[in-house]
């Protein structure tokens, strides 16, 4: 049966306390109002998709989207939180499986300069928002394979 999502995008999202600003404040409210949860891609970069363990820096799949042009088919933290409310995680792993999809139409900075992308932490018996700090150093964090964009279908 298929699950119907429902977003009222005149809310504003839930955003960190320490959040100053949207980097594509025209995304937060772009969107369906209704969709099916089976209609929902996971995009992966190319580097993502190379059958050995390969890590890109999440910046680098932002720049990615915003050079190509898709950033406004992919999910916001509105999105997101919605989904939170009424899909169940079993719901959520069966439709998506073991993956921690980001939240691309969102990112933020935050007061302390910042930049950070939310993305739904999976751990298979829950899941919740989470946030990815977004830069270019050696230690910046890493996707992997399991961190697709989550995008409607295009």
């Amino acid at each position: 049966m298929p699950l119907t999502i429902r977003i009222d995008r005149t809310k504003k999202p839930t955003y960190p306390e320490n959040f100053k600003i949207l980097l594509n404040p025209g995304l937060e409210r772009q969107g369906p109002q209704e969709y099916e949860l089976s209609s929902l891609n996971l995009w992966l970069h190319t580097t993502q998709q190379r059958q050995t363990l390969h890590f890109i820096k999440p910046l680098h799949v932002y720049q990615h989207l915003k050079e190509h042009g898709m950033l406004p088919t992919c999910l916001t933290l509105l999105d997101g939180q919605a989904l939170l409310e009424q899909v169940t995680p079993a719901a959520f792993l069966k439709q998506f499986g073991k993956n921690s999809p980001a939240l691309w139409g969102s990112v933020i900075e935050l007061n302390d300069g910042r930049i950070q992308v939310p993305y739904i932490q999976n751990n298979f018996d829950s899941f919740y928002i989470a946030w990815m700090e977004l830069r270019n150093d050696i230690q910046a964090p890493a996707f992997k394979k399991h961190n697709p964009a989550f995008r409607f279908q295009s």
